[in-house]
Order: C-alpha cells, then structure tokens, then sequence
C-alpha cells in the first residue's frame, strides 16, 4: 500500500512534532535552513513510514499476502482438519479459525469455534443432557455422561448422519471441519455427540 505525499505535506506533518521553542523557531519559516533541512528529509521520513505500513500488514493475519505461507506454516496448516485453500482470503480465514482453535476448552470456545465457520451451535456437557430428567432429543449411551459433549444446532449443519469414520474424505467443506476440530481439541476420554436437525 503506498500513500501519495507531497514534499510540502510531508514536511509541514514531520515539523508539527517539534516544539515551539527557541532552539526550533525557523522550523515554519520557508527559506530558513531548519526548514530546508526538514523539506529534505520530508519524504525518506514518508517512505520508511509506508515501509512499517506493510511489514505490519504482512503481520496482520487478516491483511498478509507476502506472509501467508509463514502463517500456515507457524499454525501447522494443512492438518487432519484444516486444508490448503487456493484464494487469499480462503487462506487468511483458515489462518483465523486455527489461530481462535488454539486453547478451546471450555464451552463458549467451543460455541465461538461454530460461529467462525458460519453454524449456530450449542455445547452441552453429557452431564446436563444425558441424566434424568431427560431433554428430547436424547441419545443412549452406556458411556459415563460427564465424558460426553453434546453438540446441537440447526439444519445448517449438515453433516451427523453417518456416523462410520473412512480412510479417505468426500469433501473438505466446513461441517467437516467443524466435527474434525471438536473432535480434535476434546479433551482425550470425552465423546462428542452431534446432534442437529
């Protein structure tokens, strides 16, 4: 991104910091050397500060271009959940959602998690769902209901239907993500159970 700076404009923004003292009086009188001084260095000054521009774009996981790969390679994108995408901004949203994955643990992260991917989701614990007095729909389990975590939405969530796992993927569109990652950041012994209708 480069700014279009005129020397004058430059210059006039550059002395506006110093002070209105004695030592820098000259600093707004045009033919004075200070401001001659000042006019020279108006826009190395306007360049460096376009150079800091970009290179704290590039850090910006919402804005990097020149970065992203540095980005999905400090996150570990590609993974079991999280593909390569093509277009820049697939990227950067993918970049996002691994970045907010990181420490989920509790039950508003993990509703948080949905809404980054586009689903209204609710995370129960098996404890609150899974006991009497029972709350329809409830699934049987002979599984001890505090390892358990429920997840149920809307029909917007189309995936829950088989529940068989395959050695290889139909498609890695965002339900699939979605149930990758949950099952992922999980705590070891608990069992998510999706549920949606």
């Amino acid at each position: 991104m480069s700014i279009k700076i005129t020397n004058s404009d430059e210059t006039q923004a550059t002395v506006n910091y110093l002070r209105n003292d004695k030592l820098f009086r000259a600093k707004n009188i045009p033919n004075s050397n200070l401001r001659k001084l000042f006019v020279g260095l108006a826009l190395e000054i306007a360049r460096s500060e376009n150079i800091l521009q970009e290179i704290s774009n590039q850090y910006d996981p919402l804005k990097t271009t020149k970065l992203i790969e540095e980005w999905e390679k400090a996150l570990g994108i590609p993974d079991a959940c999280i593909p390569i995408k093509n277009t820049i901004d697939e990227r950067r949203e993918f970049i996002l959602l691994k970045l907010r994955s990181l420490g989920v643990s509790t039950k508003e992260g993990f509703e948080d998690l949905g809404l980054l991917l586009g689903f209204n989701i609710t995370v129960t614990a098996g404890q609150d769902s899974l006991t009497f007095p029972f709350t329809f729909p409830f699934i049987l389990t002979d599984l001890n209901p505090r390892w358990i975590m429920y997840v149920s939405g809307d029909s917007s969530f189309t995936g829950g239907v088989f529940p068989y796992t395959f050695p290889f993927t139909f498609g890695a569109d965002k339900t699939e993500i979605l149930r990758c990652l949950f099952q992922k950041l999980a705590p070891t012994p608990v069992k998510v159970i999706f549920n949606f209708s």
